[in-house]
């Protein structure tokens, strides 16, 4: 099946910590719930926010087939966070998770990661179906795959394109260390009901939560700066020209 080079970039992001500051970042304005869009610089953009886990994820996508031809997009994107499998990664680290070694985005992928002071690292995403809130979870889960990262979307994400001949790039951003301790639950939006919901059941996890926010604050800005000028230097039709040989 063919799809469009000049077609719009699809992003996806779980939840509203996410989708909502980068959806700012990246000048992109909702048009209807969960979907935020416009264009960042010459590029057109859709940001989906579908919800944590692969479940969700695939209901957000077979949405989007629905209401839209996904042959219109050039690309998809898994965006967002993830959690460090491997006990030299850090807080604000970049993982790139390509299709293929030798795929074009990588050019453009180096100088925007160091224009937004972040550290690129080139290497697999795994997935898990719940939350990795234990340290030797992760640590279990990164020894037996090798991968560098861990979340709960990207391989839906990655399923869905793979239908539509789509090429998909896991770029996520380290959130939390090997040695972290992580909430069994999350709060998927950051409005204020959701937070005192989430507390109101979750009182003795509000030291981790409270961490994680701290961190979302400080690093999304560099992690919007970086999506941006990748989206913008990047050239799709070199980058599936490079993956479809």
């Amino acid at each position: 099946m063919k799809y469009s080079p000049s077609g719009k970039v699809l992003l996806l992001a779980a939840t509203g910590w996410e989708a909502s500051p980068l959806a700012r970042s990246l000048g992109l304005r909702p048009t209807r719930p969960g979907q935020y869009e416009g264009r960042v610089r010459s590029r057109n953009v859709l940001l989906l926010q579908t919800g944590i886990g692969p479940e969700a994820a695939a209901r957000a996508l077979g949405q989007v087939s629905a209401s839209r031809a996904p042959t219109g997009f050039s690309m998809a994107v898994s965006t967002g966070f993830a959690g460090a499998l491997q006990p030299e990664l850090r807080p604000g680290d970049l993982i790139a998770d390509l299709p293929d070694p030798d795929c074009a985005a990588y050019p453009a992928l180096a100088p925007a990661a160091a224009q937004a002071g972040l550290r690129l690292r080139l290497g697999r995403i795994a997935h898990s179906d719940t939350v990795l809130d234990r340290p030797e979870q992760k640590r279990a889960l990164g020894a037996a795959s090798q991968a560098l990262a861990v979340d709960m979307e990207t391989a839906a994400l990655r399923s869905w394109a793979q239908a539509y001949g789509l090429p998909a790039l896991g770029l996520r951003l380290i959130l939390d260390r090997l040695e972290d301790g992580l909430p069994g639950a999350v709060p998927e939006d950051a409005k204020l009901f959701a937070l005192l919901g989430y507390l109101s059941a979750h009182l003795l996890q509000f030291p981790l939560l409270a961490r994680l926010g701290l961190r979302t604050r400080r690093l999304m800005p560099r992690y919007g700066l970086f999506l941006s000028d990748f989206l913008s230097s990047l050239n799709v039709s070199d980058a599936i020209t490079s993956e479809a040989h």
